[in-house]
């Protein structure tokens, strides 16, 4: 079995940070599930600039933290400031739909723990594009908010 160095990081892991609702088979669902993977070792390594760098330049993405739609740079500082208070991020139940051959669309159940235990989870939509012979994630949107949600600084 060849594991590249994500899939080594997540087999270290405690934790598996994400499931797929069907195992991933095709080229494109394996590189996109691959890319999930790595995004969201990023987050859970508390690495701003690697969550990021998986973003386009002009990503809108809609942040449960931020306060709604940011862009690249300010989605970088929101995790900057509240990182302290996150101890995971997952998203479960993923499902990977190709639209056309440059534009896939994934969604699932985006969840993050805080450290006083509570929870934050909505349903996410995450839309990629191949650009530059790699795929990369073009914006994000939270379908649902209906699970049980808590802002990072109420207490």
């Amino acid at each position: 079995m060849n594991l590249t160095i994500i899939d080594m990081a997540v087999m270290r892991s405690s934790q598996i940070f994400c499931t797929f609702a069907e195992r991933p088979i095709s080229d494109y669902e394996l590189t996109i599930a691959q890319t999930l993977r790595g995004l969201l070792c990023a987050y859970n390594q508390k690495d701003a600039i690697a969550v990021t760098s998986y973003f386009t330049d002009d990503a809108r993405i809609d942040s449960l933290i931020g306060g709604g739609v940011v862009t690249r740079d300010q989605y970088k500082r929101v995790l900057e400031t509240h990182y302290p208070h996150i101890t995971s991020v997952r998203m479960d139940q993923i499902n990977i739909s190709l639209k056309n051959p440059r534009r896939i669309d994934t969604y699932g159940m985006f969840k993050i723990e805080l450290r006083d235990g509570r929870h934050i989870g909505n349903l996410c939509l995450v839309r990629f594009a191949y650009i530059d012979e790699v795929w990369q994630i073009i914006g994000t949107q939270f379908v649902t908010r209906e699970i049980s949600h808590a802002s990072i600084d109420s207490r």
